[in-house]
């Protein structure tokens, strides 16, 4: 895992990467907006340490195992 991750903004990645990502749209320039943002900015550490903690905390065997059972045993 990298320390900046560059995520087309949909649902499904906001729902996953939360706040630790950065997000761009498919509209004209959007993405190349991004990369200047990215460019202004050298240290994303701090991003990547959330992202590390948020897929340890949402994202274990253990957790995903636990919710398909409670989704198909109940």
């Amino acid at each position: 895992q990298t320390d900046l991750n560059l995520v087309l903004g949909v649902d499904f990645n906001r729902q996953v990467a939360k706040e630790t990502a950065l997000y761009w749209d498919k509209k004209e320039n959007s993405l190349v907006d991004c990369i200047h943002q990215v460019d202004k900015q050298s240290d994303f550490s701090d991003l990547g340490q959330a992202a590390k903690e948020n897929m340890k905390e949402h994202y274990t065997w253990e957790k995903i195992v636990g919710e398909y059972e409670e989704l198909f045993l109940s």
